[in-house]
């Protein structure tokens, strides 16, 4: 059996970390058996970051190189079908969410200090009281200095989450009245596109324009819903106690 290293659930979500929740998206859409293994220190893996698997002998990082595993190994390829042209879109796209789009989202739970507070409490309500605040603010101070040698955290507030609102826009421009990001069927890259939307929509934080552009857009949340419905059923609102879509002031809608 597989077994997926990866942060603890948080927010209500199957995982806060989309390379996770990307990686056991992958593994649902492929029908693979697998076994969830919480982490609290991610330099114990094998990069020194989550996600990552370990198949009989085989240990594996990223979730990028962990999907094309998942191609060689047990033939999960939802692109078969699609044109050269096509998988040029999708690596596009996965491309612009997994170097950028996700920076955009450290800087919005991370460096907001309006939403810090509760990132704090979620992701460090494990250390004890007296330890919590020093080790949490030391781990946001990292998260800063990776964000600026990112590059993006030498912008304002202001401009990184206008990148975000950009791809957006990109992404509900392509997506149009499609169910799956190439139409009907799914493909790879829906499992990195449920992975984002999802946490961008569900976790009510106070202030992200990127999330109210977002909520303007009934595709992008209607396409969350669906792929969450897909395939996390359980994490889906009716019956379960995980927060739905936010709205724009940090309320939990429908």
């Amino acid at each position: 059996m597989i077994k997926l290293y990866q942060f603890a659930r948080a927010f209500g979500l199957p995982n806060a970390s989309p390379f996770c929740m990307k990686v056991e998206c992958a593994l649902r859409m492929a029908g693979l058996e697998y076994q969830v293994v919480d982490v609290l220190i991610p330099a114990k893996g094998p990069k020194g970051k989550l996600p990552y698997i370990e198949d009989g002998d085989t240990r594996l990082a990223d979730s990028e190189i962990i999907l094309d595993y998942l191609r060689e190994r047990h033939g999960f390829d939802p692109d078969r079908g699609l044109s050269e042209e096509q998988k040029a879109i999708s690596r596009a796209f996965q491309a612009m969410f997994d170097e950028r789009f996700y920076w955009v989202n450290i800087q919005n739970r991370w460096i907001d200090p309006i939403n810090w507070p509760a990132t704090r409490e979620t992701f460090f309500n494990w250390v004890p009281s007296l330890v919590r605040r020093p080790l949490a603010e030391w781990v946001r101070r990292g998260m800063g200095k990776e964000l600026y040698y990112h590059g993006l955290g030498r912008h304002s507030a202001e401009e990184i989450y206008a990148f975000g609102i950009a791809d957006l826009q990109a992404l509900a421009a392509w997506l149009g009245d499609k169910p799956y990001f190439h139409g009907e069927t799914p493909a790879r890259i829906d499992a990195c596109l449920t992975a984002y939307l999802n946490n961008l929509l569900r976790v009510p934080v106070k202030h992200f324009p990127v999330r109210d552009e977002a909520l303007r857009h009934p595709n992008l949340v209607a396409y969350a819903e669906r792929t969450m419905n897909a395939w996390f059923p359980e994490f889906a609102r009716a019956g379960t106690g995980a927060p739905g879509i936010a709205s724009p002031n940090g309320a939990v809608g429908g």
